[in-house]
């Protein structure tokens, strides 16, 4: 989610103030509000935009009642979501892909950690999903498996069909829907080259038209092990197959796809290494975390790596996909260059006539600076419009809400701070 730790420097609030008086592209300063969160507040997790409100989870409290958590003021207060069925012993949304959000439906999965066995430490055959179209009520499923469940429970969403799965010790366990939850029906999955009982998620999944795809792995976000699934029966039956350079990754945009440090532009068929104007710190290849399809090329958020697991965050522009050119400042309203060790740059995100994007630095559990930038035009200078005075408060990915951009504020024990709205 978030790179490592490193040594920065602080920020004061007089440079904060000078980045809030900056102006996006020249043209009016973006609304800017801010709210303290307060309630059963969401941790270690972004949060879920519906048409009726926020959704959050409570991560690493799964002997309390309140791992869902909803807002429907904007971030202020937040309540325990009451799920029915709920097993005493819960393990709930533990995965990124654990919960999943669109306009109009919430989804979280978990597993029941109590034993199957009053004597024996045998894990339960089964999972749940639980939905919800509001955030207030909600219908849970429980899910059959083959065997104790070993695996960590995942949810997606693949072309109209939501997809459930885990790992148990007899196999891997996949169900889809094709009804927004209201039923499940069990998928065959075969060709799988994978021990029983070792952990298997859903880590990428993606449509085109009739045939679906996901990517299974351990996990980890390592290549080695993945293996590709496909269906083209509407998700009824789904084969595995090596994954290799075939596999769909998550940063694609019109023509341009990115894995593993390189680019490509002609369907895949050849690749290489995305070259930054300046030159962007660190030894390691650049990888594109996140790309959107502007006007005239791309604009990516990206990551270089280094030695001892330091990352560098970037924000860059490209016409072709091969040159990039880094798009933000070496600006005094930050208290220091962009790119510093150990930060990182969200994904760009459009609304309106402005892109926005967020970018921070850590001291070790304590981000240093924390800031939201904005430009009028995708190949036009971003500027700060907000950023953080709070010791040990970064923001995290920021969410679109109609017409404003939700930015969640998280301390450094992950708990929810507070909801900044810029629109």
């Amino acid at each position: 989610m978030r790179p490592g730790r490193w040594v920065g420097v602080a920020v004061g609030v007089a440079a904060w103030s000078a980045a809030v008086a900056c102006t996006p592209g020249g043209g009016e300063e973006p609304d800017v509000s801010r709210v303290e969160s307060t309630g059963l507040v969401p941790r270690h997790s972004g949060l879920g935009v519906t048409d009726a409100g926020l959704v959050g989870l409570r991560t690493g409290r799964n002997d309390e009642p309140d791992n869902v958590v909803v807002s429907h003021d904007g971030g202020r207060t937040w309540s325990a979501a009451q799920l029915p069925g709920r097993p005493a012993e819960l393990e709930l949304g533990a995965s990124e892909h654990g919960l999943h959000v669109d306009d109009d439906l919430v989804a979280v999965v978990g597993r029941d950690t109590g034993s199957a066995s009053p004597e024996l430490p045998v894990a339960k055959p089964r999972f749940i999903v639980w939905t919800s179209t509001d955030g207030d009520e909600w219908t849970g499923a429980v899910l059959d498996t083959a065997g104790g469940v070993v695996g960590t429970p995942t949810l997606t969403a693949v072309g109209r069909l939501l997809v459930a799965s885990t790992r148990s010790t007899e196999g891997f366990n996949l169900f889809t829907s094709s009804d927004r939850g209201s039923s499940w029906r069990r998928a065959a999955v075969s060709g799988l080259d994978h021990p029983l009982g070792e952990d298997l998620t859903m880590e990428v999944a993606s449509a085109d038209g009739d045939l679906l795809s996901i990517v299974v792995g351990h996990g980890d976000g390592l290549p080695e092990g993945r293996q590709l699934l496909t269906s083209s029966d509407d998700g009824s039956t789904w084969s595995a197959q090596p994954c290799d350079r075939r596999c769909p990754y998550p940063v694609e945009a019109g023509d341009l796809a990115s894995r593993s440090g390189e680019v490509s532009t002609d369907g895949r068929a050849t690749w290489h290494e995305p070259v930054v104007d300046p030159e962007a710190p660190g030894d390691g290849p650049t990888y594109l975390a996140a790309v959107a399809e502007v006007p005239g090329g791309w604009l990516a958020s990206a990551r270089r790596s280094d030695v001892g697991d330091i990352s560098y965050g970037l924000l860059l522009r490209s016409g072709d996909g091969r040159s990039w050119r880094q798009m933000l400042p070496t600006d005094p309203c930050v208290g220091g260059d962009v790119g510093r060790p150990n930060s990182h740059v969200g994904a760009p995100i459009r609304l309106g006539g402005r892109w926005y994007v967020t970018y921070d630095c850590s001291n070790l559990s304590i981000p240093v600076s924390s800031v939201v930038y904005a430009s009028g035009a995708p190949a036009g200078a971003f500027e700060p419009v907000e950023g953080t005075e709070r010791d040990g408060v970064a923001f995290a990915e920021p969410s679109v809400d109609g017409d404003r951009i939700l930015v969640p504020e998280l301390g450094d024990d992950g708990e929810l701070v507070a909801v900044t709205t810029i629109g």
